[in-house]
């Protein structure tokens, strides 16, 4: 089967049949060597010949990589050594406010302390898309709300943590479904 030409574009560069590319300057590419996709030079329009194979393989090429930097990213983004999981809080709280934020949600509460004030902890949790999925909505904590929070503290002794679990005062429980085992422990 005999490669079609390519066709004027009418802008002075030339188009490959079934292809979503424009070569507007291909005389630039015969000056660096040449492509081997291109063949011979006939009034001015160059038959293609397999550049399409060559192009799936190049982006295909792009997409992998692009896609392991991405990997590479997104492992080093989700550390939890921050947080110290030897040691599990629970505490009777407040919500000051409910967070419903990419690329993760926040519960900020106030912790009554031994000396009769309050210690304002904020909470990370996962992004509003997996907390959707487990049930939660923008609306599923308020401020004033009371709430039994357990979470694991901050490593550095900040008020802090990695939430696990918590339950409002109307007895519903809301868990992050990656961290159930720790509530059973």
């Amino acid at each position: 089967m005999k490669p079609e030409p390519v066709q004027s574009n009418g802008n002075g560069g030339y188009c490959a049949p079934n292809m979503t590319f424009c070569l507007d300057a291909y005389y630039s590419i015969y000056s660096f060597g040449g492509i081997s996709g291109f063949k011979g030079v006939t009034d001015r329009k160059p038959e293609f010949v397999g550049l399409g194979a060559k192009m799936k393989k190049y982006l295909f090429g792009c997409l992998g990589a692009m896609i392991l930097l991405a990997a590479g990213s997104a492992s080093a983004h989700h550390s939890f050594a921050m947080f110290d999981r030897s040691k599990k809080i629970t505490v009777e709280a407040t919500v000051t406010q409910f967070q419903w934020t990419n690329p993760h949600s926040w519960i900020e509460v106030d912790v009554p302390n031994p000396s009769g004030g309050t210690d304002h902890w904020s909470l990370e949790c996962n992004s509003p898309n997996n907390l959707a999925r487990q049930g939660w909505r923008s609306s599923t904590l308020k401020p004033g709300d009371k709430v039994t929070i357990m979470f694991w503290p901050l490593r550095s002794g900040e008020k802090g943590g990695l939430f696990i679990s918590l339950t409002r005062a109307d007895g519903q429980v809301f868990t992050e479904e990656a961290f159930k085992q720790a509530v059973k422990q």
